[in-house]
C-alpha cells in the first residue's frame, strides 16, 4: 500500500525497518515525558513532509515524534539507558 507522502510501499521505504536499529537520543523533561534516552527502537511510519516518525520501543511502547529524536545504532554500540 503506497504511503501518501513518500509514494513508496513500507517494504521499500529505507526509513522503515523490522529490526530495532535506532536509538532514542532525547532526554525527558516536563514537556517531553518520554524518559528513554539510549533505548533501542524502530521506525514504524515515516512522514517526510512533516519530518515525523512513529517509533516503537522493544517493550511495545509507541510514540509519534520528530525524526531528530532517533538516530541509527552505531556499530558496536551497547544500549545505555538513563531510565531511572
Amino acid at each position: 500500500m503506497p504511503t501518501r507522502d513518500s509514494g513508496r510501499t513500507p517494504a521499500t521505504n529505507p526509513m522503515i525497518s523490522s529490526a530495532f536499529d535506532q536509538v532514542w537520543q532525547w532526554e525527558g523533561s516536563w514537556w517531553r515525558p518520554v524518559y528513554r534516552k539510549g533505548q533501542r527502537c524502530r521506525i514504524l511510519v515515516w512522514a517526510p513532509a512533516m519530518n515525523s516518525v512513529l517509533v516503537e520501543f522493544e517493550d511495545g511502547f509507541k510514540v509519534n515524534t520528530s525524526r531528530w529524536a532517533v538516530r541509527p545504532v552505531r556499530q558496536g554500540e551497547v544500549e545505555q539507558s538513563s531510565f531511572f
